[in-house]
């Protein structure tokens, strides 16, 4: 059974590495303009206050917990025993749903990083227009937490069972 929830974590970063691949390219294409977007971050100034931080964090947390995370499952998976088909489906779904945490502070640092180009707006302005991310992320983080935390239980009742 193990076998099984293998290859579908496999799956899943398999997904998620392209997806990364796709989002690493339009970060190099200069034409874009992605890249100047997270040089707000970078320039000058604490970066605390630089939405441009928040595309690299965003996109950073996406590929560490999407596609590398996926893929550290996808071993314990492999070397664990007979796993529940529940607590399987739960992590994998929950895991992919809080992904989307990293995907909200993507956007957010896109969307302040656009509008403070060109001096459009003020750091304090800009944080008021992504502000809406600050809940929904918390929550998201909170649903992976979760997806996190099923997975391990229930990998450590596969592994109990086989002693």
């Amino acid at each position: 059974m193990a076998e099984k929830w293998t290859k579908r974590f496999i799956w899943a970063a398999l997904i998620h590495g392209f997806i990364s691949v796709i989002l690493t390219v339009l970060f190099v294409i200069p034409a874009l303009g992605l890249p100047a977007i997270m040089a707000v971050g970078f320039v000058s100034g604490p970066l605390s206050y630089k939405v441009g931080t928040w595309v690299f964090v965003g996109y950073v947390t996406y590929v560490l917990v999407g596609f590398v995370g996926l893929s550290a499952w996808a071993f314990l998976y492999s070397s664990s025993g007979e796993v529940n088909d529940w607590l399987s489906w739960a992590h994998l779904v929950l895991h992919n749903i809080g992904l989307i945490a990293s995907w909200l502070i993507l956007a957010a640092g896109v969307i302040g990083g656009t509008a403070q180009l060109g001096g459009a707006l003020t750091v304090p302005e800009v944080h008021v227009n992504i502000a809406w991310v600050f809940i929904p992320t918390v929550v998201l983080m909170a649903v992976l937490m979760l997806g996190t935390l099923i997975g391990l239980v229930n990998l450590l009742i596969a592994l109990l069972k086989e002693r």
